[in-house]
């Protein structure tokens, strides 16, 4: 196993930010290429809450989901571009009047 690696400054605050503005602990993890346990000792270190798995998505990626869809993109194909489970589109399109397209 490695040995953790620790954050920058800079590192930690782009942690905060993206967590802020609705990305996932995985795609914080994705994007500074790093384990996702390592980011979530970082927001619990910073103080911040993790967010529950049923949190609102940001308005805009809800936007983006729905134009996705009626752009003809499944919800499986919506869900891999954006880098959110499928169960969270399906829940978006239900609130927002259907699944289809």
């Amino acid at each position: 196993m490695k040995a953790w690696k620790g954050f920058t400054a800079a590192e930690e605050a782009m942690v905060a930010q993206l967590y802020a503005n609705g990305r996932t602990i995985a795609q914080i993890a994705e994007i500074l290429g790093r384990r996702t346990s390592s980011v979530y000792v970082v927001l619990v270190r910073s103080g911040i809450p993790r967010r529950h798995h049923w949190s609102k998505l940001p308005k805009t990626e809800t936007t983006k989901i729905l134009e996705l869809r009626r752009q003809g993109l499944s919800q499986s194909q919506v869900a891999r571009v954006l880098g959110v489970s499928k169960g969270r589109i399906s829940g978006v399109c239900h609130r927002h009047g259907g699944s289809a397209p």
